[in-house]
């Protein structure tokens, strides 16, 4: 609905029960504007990228997964992460956002992982959100702490295509 009469989303996911659960929830909330695409083709004005990650943002919630992350598995992560975003770089079209998103706390996935992108990518500028909703800019991106909302803890970071290509 906030994307207008126009607007559409092509979703896709590796976990194909989550696509059956949105293609459910879309129904039933009738909305028509959601295809579930296997592998998206062409170029779009806005791509979320809702990445992997060692969850460290739930852990108040479900602390025992505390105990499953290490320091390799934060590190494969970042990995992963820098991946999905390069993967996806040149889906963007120009003058479009690539929104980079984890429920993760740690710098590695999170800062670390939008400044190696932004290194590779010289096409693409991080920009503060347009509301901050208690969360802090650091140039990069936004961190929500789970305190500050009473929820569970994020970190977004919005980068800007050029509208000219670089």
């Amino acid at each position: 609905r906030l994307l207008g009469a126009g607007g559409h989303v092509d979703a896709t996911d590796i976990r194909l029960d989550i696509l059956d659960e949105l293609a459910d929830r879309a129904k039933r909330a009738r909305l028509d504007n959601i295809t579930i695409v296997a592998q998206p083709t062409g170029q779009y004005d806005g791509i979320l990228v809702d990445a992997p990650c060692s969850g460290s943002g739930t852990w108040r919630r479900q602390p025992h997964l505390k105990w499953y992350v290490k320091p390799e598995t934060i590190a494969a992560f970042a990995q992963t992460q820098r991946d999905i975003l390069a993967a996806n770089a040149a889906r963007v079209k120009p003058g479009g956002l690539l929104i980079y998103a984890t429920c993760s706390l740690s710098h590695h996935e999170n800062h670390d992982v939008t400044a190696a992108f932004l290194r590779a990518h010289p096409g693409f500028a991080a920009e503060p959100p347009p509301q901050s909703h208690g969360g802090v800019f650091d140039g990069l991106g936004t961190l929500l702490l789970p305190g500050t909302l009473n929820t569970d803890g994020f970190y977004v970071a919005l980068l800007r295509r050029s509208a000219r290509q670089v």
